[in-house]
């Protein structure tokens, strides 16, 4: 925990935040013009989803979308969790959060993020009747994790903000 809270102080700089944040914003930003609809068919923009959405996906992008979808799995959407863990964490410290479990919120998050990067790269490279309901609902559980701890790890850093404007007044 010494290791996560010394990266976490360390990126408690409000530069290094600034940086961060214009980092993710920069890569939203890559990921709407991706080519052939990719952003409008990513599954892991959607809390949850279904094999028939899946298979819809998948048709819809075709085997060159799918493969630009795997692509910017393992290059943009592998960066985009690291950064928003960075993000979290960088305030916690600014903060002055001390509670270890709070720290591991955004780590989960970006762990769960990067195991559904894996889980529908997976699918994408199947065809789509090899596809399994099994498959689908495990990367969607892992979807509805990731969100849930990225969740709470933002609304922390609302409530440090809320906190510090009440103890300023």
């Amino acid at each position: 925990m010494y290791k996560i809270k010394s990266y976490a102080k360390y990126f408690s700089q409000y530069k290094l935040l600034l940086i961060v944040f214009i980092l993710i914003a920069l890569c939203g930003k890559i990921f709407q013009s991706l080519p052939y609809n990719i952003f409008e068919n990513m599954l892991d923009t959607k809390f949850t989803f279904s094999l028939f959405e899946v298979q819809t996906v998948m048709q819809q992008l075709g085997p060159e979308g799918r493969l630009a979808y795997i692509i910017s799995t393992f290059t943009l959407d592998l960066i985009f969790p690291i950064l928003l863990a960075t993000f979290a964490l960088g305030f916690y410290a600014k903060f002055g959060i001390q509670s270890d479990l709070i720290y591991l919120f955004p780590i989960l998050g970006a762990g769960f993020d990067l195991l559904q990067n894996i889980q529908t790269s997976l699918i994408m490279s199947a065809e789509v009747n090899e596809i399994t309901n099994m498959q689908v609902m495990l990367a969607s559980y892992t979807n509805q994790a990731k969100y849930i701890f990225y969740y709470i790890s933002f609304a922390l850093i609302i409530f440090g903000f809320l906190r510090k404007l009440i103890i300023k007044k």
